[in-house]
């Protein structure tokens, strides 16, 4: 891994808000990972909740653009750029929402429980369990890429 490029775990809602609003802060987020400057960490779990979730009928009728191929193709384009991790350890329960499990199971397994930045759009109370992961960074990275 590149010592120079912040290391990410995104969270289904900004892989459902990239798809859904081209222009967005969330697609500015996935461009960074094409220009190569952060490394985008995913998984198996993760990638299965972005596809199930994309297929929701109110996502689909809020956003007629977001069809099968422009979902399929999305997720390529997303597997493709980012480091995918087949066996994610389970080490961290979270009873409030297990769908955030994966993500923070992810961080956790990222560079020994240490990735810089795991990008939410809501804080969690997990920091404790994954070390000096900055919980709801998304500010701190962009500002320090020199985006947003």
């Amino acid at each position: 891994m590149d010592p120079s490029r912040p290391n990410v775990v995104f969270d289904c809602n900004i892989f459902s808000q990239a798809i859904s609003r081209v222009n967005g802060p969330a697609a500015a987020a996935l461009n960074l990972i094409e220009q190569n400057r952060i490394t985008l960490h995913i998984s198996k779990a993760i990638l299965r909740e972005v596809r199930r979730t994309l297929a929701y009928p109110e996502i689909r009728q809020r956003n007629p653009q977001v069809t099968d191929a422009v979902i399929d193709e999305f997720l390529a384009r997303v597997a493709f750029r980012g480091v995918l991790h087949r066996d994610v350890p389970h080490v961290f329960d979270f009873p409030r929402d297990h769908d955030d499990e994966p993500y923070i199971n992810l961080a956790v397994a990222v560079e020994h429980a240490t990735p810089e930045f795991l990008t939410r759009w809501y804080a969690i109370t997990a920091k404790t369990a994954v070390g000096s992961c900055r919980l709801g960074a998304r500010r701190m990275l962009f500002t320090r890429l020199g985006s947003e």
